[in-house]
């Protein structure tokens, strides 16, 4: 019986581990794919001045999920508006952060970007989009540098963690 204690002790902590090995292994890719995001609505509002809502439909059929959904909603809520944009944005950001592997100044940014989007000419619109990108370029370099140090660390510490308990109990 205590064996098998052990082993679910020690099957749980790795697993914890890995989960949060798997988050900041995926945040970098994902604001690669918000860069993109950004980049096809630049393209959408100054070029072919389109409104947010098919904007934001257009760029859910180009990226992949969980962004693709946060787009898709918040295209759907404004066709037949009751909420103000950003209210839609940050309702909408809110209900999937939990599927993000994005952290708090991820969101600061996408919340930052929200309050502006829709409320400028197209001109002042490129400006935000483009200040919203270097933002993001900065968290891409920070989340790259975060996980070529610690992904492989956390995997192991959850194995470590795990054996260490078990000690600990015996």
């Amino acid at each position: 019986m205590k064996f098998i204690g052990a082993i679910i002790l020690i099957t749980a902590t790795s697993y914890m581990g890995i989960e949060y090995s798997r988050k900041m292994e995926e945040r970098p890719r994902q604001i690669r794919i918000l860069k993109n995001a950004l980049q096809i609505m630049h393209a959408e509002i100054i070029y072919s001045h389109s409104s947010i809502p098919l904007t934001c439909f257009a760029i859910s059929k180009q990226i992949s999920q969980p962004l693709s959904l946060f787009f898709y909603n918040v295209g759907q809520d404004l066709e037949h508006p009751t909420e103000s944009l950003y209210k839609v944005w940050k309702d909408n950001l809110e209900k999937l952060w939990d599927s993000f592997s994005l952290i708090n100044n991820d969101k600061e940014i996408l919340l930052q970007f929200g309050r502006s989007l829709g409320k400028h000419d197209v001109m002042q619109q490129e400006k935000h989009i483009k200040l919203c990108l270097s933002h993001l370029e900065r968290q891409l370099e920070e989340a790259l540098d975060q996980r070529n140090r610690y992904a492989k660390m956390f995997k192991s510490l959850g194995f470590l963690f795990g054996v260490f308990l078990l000690l600990l109990l015996l």
